[in-house]
Formats: C-alpha cells, structure tokens, sequence
C-alpha cells in the first residue's frame, strides 16, 4: 500500500511539474558556462551542472533590475535535456536565444 502511494504521489508531482513546464516559455542557451546559483551575480556561484551552448531551458520566472543593479535582468531556469536534465538555476537574459515554436531538444 505504501509502495502503491509513493508512487502515485510521484505521479501527481510529475504531471504538476510536466503542465508548469509546458506552459512556460522556452530558450536555447547562446554559451556554455552560464548557470548560476542566485540571480544576483555577486552572490551567485556556478550550478554543479553546467549545460552545454545550444541546451533548451524552460523559463519559469525572469527578474529585472536585480537587487537594485540596473540593467541585470536574469531568468530562473530548468534545463530540459541533455547531462543536466532537470537541474535549475539563473541565466542573464543576454545569454538566452527565446524559441518561438516547439522546443527541439
């Protein structure tokens, strides 16, 4: 029975997260080296996982003016393919190429 719930509730979870994607709009990263830990780029450090120039993100939120520092906009990401499939994290807007049809991976 336990079994039986875990597994449903991954169920839920996975289809919560699978709608959010979808209705989120999608880039392709224009560089490597460009996932960081916080939008702010004096906090931020490098994610673990660095995806490869030309990995689809899905864009889940964007920030302008971050922390005051006119001009940085930064978008919080999750990576859709690729080594670093799933993994989440900040880009600087300049760094993100928007896909105006479906995702290709």
């Amino acid at each position: 029975m336990k079994k039986t719930l875990t597994a449903l509730l991954a169920a839920i979870l996975h289809c919560a997260a699978s709608a959010s994607e979808a209705d989120a709009a999608h880039a392709r990263l224009t560089d490597s080296q460009v996932l960081l830990t916080d939008a702010n780029p004096t906090k931020a450090t490098f994610a673990d996982c660095q995806p490869l120039k030309g990995e689809v993100v899905a864009i889940l939120e964007t920030r302008s003016n971050v922390d005051g520092m006119k001009g940085v906009t930064a978008a919080r990401v999750r990576v859709l393919g690729g080594q670093c499939r799933g993994a989440q994290g900040w880009v600087g807007l300049l760094r993100l190429e928007k896909l105006t049809g479906p995702a290709r991976q």
